[in-house]
């Protein structure tokens, strides 16, 4: 076996709440501050994980050797805002 093998994948990550208040969404990336989203939760997939909940939630569908992390809100109260990266 090489020496860099990981014998573990990661589809993605969920943060939700836990109580009745939003949630309010900051996120930077790359020293770069996204927008603000009010939401339930945010999602993180990977390029393996964005054909099941990252679909449902509007995110898009990327070849499985991408070299991405997609970035979703869980029901964002803020519909007016749309980022394209």
């Amino acid at each position: 076996m090489p020496a860099d093998f990981h014998p573990y994948a990661l589809n993605e990550i969920t943060l939700q709440r836990t109580s009745a208040s939003m949630l309010e969404v900051n996120v930077k990336l790359n020293n770069t501050m996204l927008p603000t989203y009010w939401a339930d939760g945010l999602l993180v997939a990977t390029a393996t994980g964005t054909t099941a909940y990252s679909l449902s939630l509007g995110g898009p569908v990327v070849l499985p050797e991408s070299n991405v992390l997609i970035i979703s809100p869980i029901a964002p109260h803020n519909l007016n805002v749309r980022l394209s990266l």
